[in-house]
């Protein structure tokens, strides 16, 4: 079992370093850290709210700009507009670590501007699967972030 507990522990001298679980680390990242994994994934969930209940939502993204951009497919998640979310990318199922998963909240917006979609909408052709928002883009600026490596 991981230890996933977001802070880093001191060992006896009371330097802060990773923390031990199973004789396997489990490494605080940086933001910095964290945004150069996110721009190595392109599938993640979002955490919104949909009539009030959480509701989590698997959508296809890409770092662009320091933010998340993806395209709404269903399932609310063009509802989450001006909404506070909290997004999620990770490597975990690959054979060999290290592992990493990334975290992040901030408040969700569709673009309206063209301009904002440039890089995104340079991505290569089926890049991106369509849905019955696939005219919409949003973004996630991060207001915080968190990651974690693993082995």
């Amino acid at each position: 079992m991981w230890d996933l507990r977001p802070y880093w522990s001191r060992d006896r001298s009371g330097t802060l370093g990773p923390v031990q679980t199973n004789d396997r680390a489990v490494t605080v990242l940086t933001p910095s850290e964290c945004l150069d994994l996110l721009s190595l994934a392109s599938l993640g969930r979002i955490s919104i709210s949909i009539d009030a209940l959480p509701a989590i939502v698997p959508v296809q993204f890409m770092l662009l700009d320091g933010s998340v951009i993806f395209r709404p497919v269903g399932g609310g998640t063009t509802a989450s507009h001006g909404m506070v979310v909290a997004f999620q990318a990770d490597q975990l199922l690959a054979p060999q670590p290290p592992w990493w998963s990334v975290t992040l909240q901030g408040v969700a917006h569709l673009v309206l501007n063209p301009d904002e979609l440039i890089g995104a909408q340079s991505a290569p052709e089926g890049a991106w699967v369509g849905g019955s928002d696939a005219g919409h883009w949003a973004r996630i600026e991060p207001g915080t972030m968190s990651g974690r490596r693993f082995g």
